[in-house]
């Protein structure tokens, strides 16, 4: 009988290790609203959007890419203790369940970095790398930043 009590124990165990498995943690459902490239004043310039997550789990922005750019990077501005403002360096952007993160003047963007010539009216494929939702192809329109600028 004692080999019939470690039998039960062993399937009471492997029955709760099996409910584990059936918490979901969620699934982010990302969309982005009115993405608008700036025209470049130079060999730069800048990415707005909003990402909308509608899902009942979080999601990051890892990696933007762009055939336009050399190099894309995600961009916080930020004002110093010294009443400067700076922009800093975003590894990944959170976006939780059921929330928006606001890419604008002054907050967050996405720096285009060694653009070709764009001009007011093209349309520029951007590619958003999520950390669960995988890649996103978005069409960006180029924008004058009085366009852009509330």
């Amino acid at each position: 009988m004692p080999r019939l009590g470690v039998v039960f124990a062993v399937v009471a165990l492997l029955g709760v290790a099996a409910c584990g498995d059936d918490v979901e943690s969620g699934t982010a459902s990302i969309s982005i609203e009115s993405p608008v490239v700036v025209v470049p004043s130079g060999a730069n310039t800048a990415l707005y959007m909003t990402i909308v997550n509608d899902g009942d789990g979080a999601d990051a922005l890892t990696e933007v890419r762009s055939q336009v750019a050399d190099e894309a990077q995600l961009h916080r501005t930020t004002e110093g203790d010294d009443g400067l403002t700076r922009m800093e360096p975003v590894d990944e952007l959170e976006v939780e369940a059921g929330g928006s993160a606001v890419f604008e003047p002054g907050g967050l963007h996405v720096m285009l970095l060694g653009v070709d010539d764009l001009v007011a009216g093209d349309q520029v494929e951007i590619e958003l790398v999520f950390a669960e939702s995988g890649p996103i192809d978005v069409q960006a329109e180029v924008r004058a930043i009085s366009d852009v600028v509330d």
